[in-house]
């Protein structure tokens, strides 16, 4: 391709230019094999419960909230450590499946 057909995204060399080629869905899959298949289902089934952190986030940091609010001095520390170790699970579970989600 020489620099005018470059600018004008045409090709002039002759050769076949695969990149507007259309193909359908399965075509796109072609080659894959079982393993491929299973890692893209792992990752397809891992993508939404990696976006589920953000508002269980949320959630979780309103219990901790509720924690300080409807305790007395006596059971605070209790209260809020009980709320708090849900952001360790969260967390916990967060890694995993952005773990999947990544290499799955």
């Amino acid at each position: 391709m020489d620099a005018a057909g470059a600018a004008k995204g045409t090709d002039t060399g002759g050769g076949s230019d695969d990149a507007g080629k259309k193909v359908s869905f399965a075509a796109l899959f072609r080659y894959a094999d079982r393993r491929d298949v299973l890692l893209m289902l792992v990752g397809t089934a891992a993508a939404p419960a990696n976006g589920m952190a953000q508002p269980l986030m949320t959630v979780i940091f309103g219990q901790v909230i509720n924690a300080f609010g409807g305790a007395t001095t006596d059971t605070v520390l209790h209260r809020v450590n009980k709320a708090v170790l849900n952001f360790v699970y969260l967390g916990i579970g967060t890694a995993i499946v952005s773990f999947l989600r990544e290499y799955g």
